[in-house]
């Protein structure tokens, strides 16, 4: 439940009298201008009508796990999916990049998520479950069973009814109802209600639980709708070292990251191998060893410095519960971590005790597909440029291959031809 109090917007910043005020949520009304920024939850539907870089996390509504970049452009047809109406936003959902102005046009139950609440609210409460309607079609049948006992019994005595065969037709007709049957019911849904909290799953109405007895399918429209829009960097591949793998799940900055490394037969003395010989020697030759502030390489530390400086996200610790979660956009939020378990993260490098501070930032823009940042050296004074993007936007951006503290120039068709499979 905790969780769940969490997705609401406590308070929102809106325009009223001339001035920018900050209201809470439950108080703003269709016309309000809205004010949002990166890391702010929507609190009501809005449209849009100034953007700039402007994303939008809409998992909870529509099960994109990726965030969706909203325009002002409008629309015409009244009956496209929420998912294409890239000129609103909803209420619930969260900004993860940019900023932008809107228009209120719905709030609490009118809004998208409080007409789904509604429909929940809703269902009919004499609506039967599947096992309700089985139990009412037995008590029907033991209905009946009852009755031609006591018929069985009234005509077996030619119905001549005195105390003794009533009390016999009674006791029979009772003998037909299992006693029992609503304490093992409860009991049998109470155990499925445990195995469940087992799974972290919340059941809040045995009714739900009978629903979910019933399903045999799930059907899901697309990938990423089953999802808990979430990204982390797994593994790395850098030229000339190797490939990076890195443990831990989830947004929590904690878990090794070790370089897998491969001997090279060219380097070797020329002998003639078969290929079974040289399968065995190749796997002989991996050397696996774990990445710390001791062992890093110099590329591998202009990689971490580049995910953690050419970003805009960040990742917290809820001072709370201990749990840790992001605010921007996912991608950015996954970089963020590999370099916060590089012990690099983007407070470390730009703190007092380091030698990094960033002067400008350029947000991605997907009509340029990238994104770049100005660093300042403050140990040498020397302005660094971080770029990240699309393959095809970078690299003819480059003029040069890293290797360790070398620099090769290169052309961009070479390096293009390098990462090519």
């Amino acid at each position: 439940m905790d969780s769940l109090r969490k997705m609401s917007s406590p308070t929102s910043r809106v325009l009223r009298n001339g001035h920018q005020v900050v209201v809470p949520t439950m108080d703003l009304v269709p016309g309000d201008i809205l004010f949002l920024e990166s890391g702010d939850v929507i609190g009501a539907d809005c449209r849009l009508f100034e953007v700039f870089n402007f994303d939008t996390d809409e998992a909870l509504l529509t099960g994109e796990t990726l965030p969706i970049s909203k325009e002002v452009a409008a629309f015409t047809d009244p009956e496209l999916p929420l998912g294409d109406r890239i000129n609103l936003s909803f209420a619930s959902t969260t900004v993860t990049k940019g900023r932008g102005k809107a228009v209120v046009y719905a709030t609490g139950m009118s809004s998208e998520v409080g007409k789904i609440a509604k429909k929940l609210m809703d269902t009919e409460k004499n609506r039967m479950t599947p096992l309700q309607r089985g139990l009412h079609k037995m008590s029907w049948v033991l209905l009946a069973i009852a009755s031609a006992s006591v018929l069985i019994v009234f005509g077996a005595n030619k119905f001549k009814v005195n105390s003794d065969v009533l009390l016999y037709a009674i006791g029979l007709a009772i003998a037909t109802i299992p006693e029992g049957l609503i304490a093992v019911v409860t009991l049998t849904m109470s155990v499925g209600v445990s195995s469940l909290a087992k799974k972290r799953a919340l059941v809040r109405q045995l009714v739900a639980l009978e629903n979910l007895g019933s399903v045999t399918n799930i059907c899901s429209d697309k990938t990423g709708t089953l999802t808990q829009s979430k990204m982390v960097l797994v593994r790395a591949w850098l030229p000339e070292e190797g490939v990076l793998r890195v443990a831990g799940l989830g947004f929590e900055p904690v878990g090794a990251v070790t370089m897998t490394r491969q001997a090279k037969l060219n380097e070797a003395p020329q002998v003639n191998f078969d290929e079974g010989e040289k399968s065995k020697l190749l796997d002989d030759a991996v050397e696996t060893v774990t990445v710390d502030s001791t062992t890093i390489s110099p590329n591998v530390r202009r990689l971490a410095e580049a995910a953690a400086l050419c970003n805009m996200s960040e990742i917290k610790s809820d001072e709370a519960t201990g749990e840790w979660f992001g605010i921007g956009d996912p991608t950015e939020i996954a970089l963020q971590v590999f370099a916060t378990k590089l012990s690099m993260g983007k407070p470390v490098l730009t703190s007092d005790a380091h030698q990094w501070s960033v002067t400008s930032e350029f947000p991605f823009d997907s009509g340029i597909k990238r994104m770049s940042v100005v660093a300042v050296n403050k140990l040498t004074g020397e302005k660094v440029l971080f770029l990240k993007g699309a393959t095809e936007r970078v690299v003819p951006c480059c003029t040069g291959r890293q290797d360790g503290e070398y620099t090769t120039a290169v052309e961009s068709d070479d390096l293009q031809a390098f990462l090519d499979p």
